[in-house]
């Protein structure tokens, strides 16, 4: 058997007869073969690796959603390579790099809280970059349109957490509640924290009604974080009537 029908079983196995391909992987198998990374990225010049880096590997909300991208990028014949980044920019960075260095093709960040030197560094390298858990309709970084990282290499896919609180504070307001407490997350490097607070904070100020958010709470992402913050605001002299949290964590 030839080492082109070798290759076209594990790389195009469609295009291979059944019997063939059986015959192949059976071999494969009694080996304890491997495909080789370089040999392969030489070859097709294409890594078929990904990057996520992610804030925290403790979020049950990251890593149900890195499952999901990774069935995805399973099932289209990619491997995914993951980091943190503790919600450290310079972290984030240096993670970004040594997952490009093991030859990730594409990354996946989370929110759009980061210095430009992230970016500029995938732009050069020509490495497509998913912004996740935000969205905006123009990438902005810092203020600053980054018209160049735009084009073709940055996109979101996520949705505007500053819409989600302040349609969720719409709803406690007409509900009737005039006394607000909220608990957010911390916002520092964490623009999703930042906007759902926003969202809130914004929404009470444009009401033409006397509501006010009478206590605010910035919490790390814990169950014993915010039921502290719950319980200093809940046995206040005079507690809200409603506390909206900022996370799911936080929530519970």
């Amino acid at each position: 058997m030839s080492t082109a029908t070798v290759s076209r079983a594990l790389n195009s196995p469609d295009k291979v007869a059944a019997g063939t391909r059986e015959r192949v992987l059976k071999t494969i198998d009694q080996l304890g073969y491997t495909p080789h990374f370089g040999a392969r990225f030489l070859a097709s010049n294409r890594s078929y690796t990904i990057g996520a880096v992610i804030p925290s590997m403790a979020n049950a909300m990251f890593a149900s959603g890195l499952q999901a991208f990774e069935e995805v990028l399973s099932a289209a014949g990619y491997t995914l390579l993951v980091a943190s980044s503790g919600y450290d920019a310079e972290r984030e960075f240096r993670q970004v790099r040594a997952l490009a260095a093991n030859g990730a093709s594409g990354m996946l960040l989370i929110g759009d809280a980061r210095d430009t030197d992230t970016l500029d560094f995938l732009q050069r390298r020509g490495i497509p970059c998913v912004l996740s858990w935000c969205y905006r309709d123009q990438p902005t970084l810092s203020g600053r349109t980054k018209t160049a990282v735009a084009s073709q290499q940055l996109a979101y896919a996520g949705f505007d957490n500053k819409a989600a609180t302040a349609e969720l504070t719409r709803e406690v307001l007409r509900l009737g509640h005039r006394r607000i407490g909220l608990i957010g997350g911390r916002t520092r490097n964490n623009d999703r924290a930042q906007n759902r607070i926003n969202g809130v904070v914004e929404t009470i100020g444009h009401a033409n009604i006397k509501a006010r958010l009478t206590h605010q709470v910035e919490a790390d992402y814990s169950l014993a974080d915010g039921g502290n913050a719950f319980e200093s605001m809940a046995t206040s002299a005079h507690p809200p009537s409603v506390i909206i949290c900022g996370n799911d964590v936080l929530a519970a």
